[in-house]
């Protein structure tokens, strides 16, 4: 059995919640910038909440909104400095994001080392 480092990853995992529309701009800026080196998966939410904006008259109707969620994982110590140049990409965006700490990160089958740090 595996067992968790006691120190936090030096990986962070940075939520974006957007539309679906803008998940091509936002994930091919991401894949033309390989120095970020960015775990990158995307998947297709439903978005409800006083903060979600419902914008087509089928969300109205519905009553939710139909967004995509970025997760990215990135290292703790380049996460302001990605930030500062994805968030003018999403400028005008409906959405948002969020930055949750790792407790581990690691790939199965060994393609991926676990990173902590220590």
């Amino acid at each position: 059995m595996h067992e968790l480092a006691n120190n936090p990853s030096a990986m962070v995992c940075l939520t974006l919640l957007i539309p679906a529309v803008a998940e091509p701009k936002i994930t091919d800026w991401l894949i033309d910038h390989p120095t970020w080196q960015v775990e990158l998966s995307a998947h297709q939410v439903i978005s409800r909440g006083p903060l979600v904006r419902l914008s087509s008259i089928e969300e109205r109707i519905e009553g939710c909104a139909l967004r995509v969620e970025l997760r990215l994982i990135v290292q703790r110590g380049l996460l302001s400095e990605l930030l500062g140049e994805l968030l003018p990409l999403m400028q005008g965006l409906d959405g948002g994001y969020w930055v949750t700490p790792l407790e581990n990160f690691a790939a199965f089958g060994g393609s991926a080392t676990c990173t902590t740090l220590g």
